[in-house]
C-alpha cells in the first residue's frame, strides 16, 4: 500500500489543484442498492480499492484529475479516486477565508488542533485538552488563497499556525490531505514547533 501512496503523490503534480480544493462533497445519484466505487487511479481501468455508500456526505476531496472527471478523496484509511459525476460539492469557498470546523494533527509527537469558529482545542501527549480563543486568522498577502495563518491564545499558551493548500501525508496511513501546517506552541515550559496535516470537518 505504500507504493499506492507514492503513486498518488506523483499523480498530484498533474492534477487540477485549483483554488477550490480541498472541499467537501456528498454522493449523489447512486441507487440505494448500489455503491460508488473508489479506484486506485483516475479511470475505470484502475482496480477498486474501496466504496462510498449512497447518500454519503461530508467527504473531503483534495484534488481533481486534469479533465475534472475524477476526484481524489479518502475512503476509510485509503486515498483513491471516484467519479465526479456522482459527487456534489457542498463547500467551503476559499475566498471567504480559512474554513471552520477544521481538524489539524501530527505524529512524532502526536498532537491535534481542532478549530471550531472563534475557538480551538489543542491537545498533545503531555497535556490535557486546552481551549483557546482565536485572536486572528487570515490569508497571506500576495499569495491568493493558498496560504493562511491563525493565532489562538489562552491563559498561559499561545498557538500560531500557518496552513498551506498542498498535498500532505500523515505518515501513518494511506490517506492524503489537502492542507499542510506548521504550528508553534508557546507555553511556560518553552516553545515547540510541530508539523502535520489538516482536514476539513463536515
Amino acid at each position: 500500500m505504500r507504493g499506492l501512496l507514492v503513486a498518488l503523490c506523483l499523480l498530484w503534480a498533474g492534477m487540477v489543484h485549483a483554488e477550490d480544493y480541498p472541499a467537501l462533497y456528498d454522493v449523489r445519484g447512486v441507487a440505494a442498492d448500489d455503491v460508488l466505487n473508489v479506484r486506485a487511479g483516475p479511470g475505470v481501468g484502475h482496480p477498486v480499492i474501496g466504496v462510498l455508500l449512497p447518500g454519503a456526505s461530508g467527504i473531503e476531496v483534495v484534488a481533481a484529475s486534469a479533465d475534472g472527471r475524477w476526484l481524489l478523496l479518502n475512503a476509510d484509511e485509503t486515498a483513491g479516486w471516484a467519479s465526479a459525476f456522482y459527487m456534489q460539492r457542498t463547500g467551503p469557498i476559499w475566498s471567504f477565508g480559512l474554513p471552520a470546523p477544521l481538524a489539524c494533527f501530527g505524529t512524532e509527537p502526536f498532537w491535534s488542533l481542532e478549530r471550531t469558529g472563534p475557538q480551538a482545542v489543542f491537545s498533545d501527549m503531555g497535556f490535557e485538552r486546552i481551549t483557546l480563543s482565536e485572536a486572528w486568522s487570515g490569508q497571506a498577502s500576495a499569495r491568493g488563497t493558498d496560504q493562511f495563518g491563525a493565532v489562538w491564545e489562552g491563559s498561559d499558551r499561545r498557538i500560531t499556525a500557518t496552513l498551506r493548500r498542498e498535498a500532505c501525508s500523515d505518515g501513518m496511513s494511506e490517506r492524503m490531505f489537502g492542507l499542510s501546517t506548521l504550528v508553534i506552541v508557546q507555553n511556560p515550559d518553552g516553545v515547540q514547533m510541530l508539523s502535520g496535516c489538516c482536514a476539513l470537518a463536515p
